[in-house]
């Protein structure tokens, strides 16, 4: 029942990544998206993922992974967008 609680916490983020790629996927703007901001998150994601594997927590291992890879992805078109 505990694990429960994380999978709806990785759900949910998830789901808050999707209209900011959305946005600038179908704009290409980026103005007022902080590259700083979305670099420090993705460093601590990574971060956070060792952990993760540390202790052997699927749950976190997977939302780790997803977080980063949109954090990530959005990291990249905000430098491939800025002016």
């Amino acid at each position: 029942m505990t694990k429960i609680w994380g999978i709806c916490g990785m759900v949910l983020i998830q789901i808050c990544y999707f209209p900011q790629l959305l946005q600038v996927l179908r704009t290409k703007e980026v103005v007022g998206l902080s590259w700083e901001m979305y670099a420090i998150l993705s460093v601590g994601l990574v971060c956070y993922l060792i952990y993760s594997i540390k202790i052997k927590d699927w749950v976190y291992i997977i939302a780790n992974i997803l977080n980063l890879a949109s954090s990530g992805i959005l990291l990249c078109l905000i430098l491939l967008y800025r002016r």
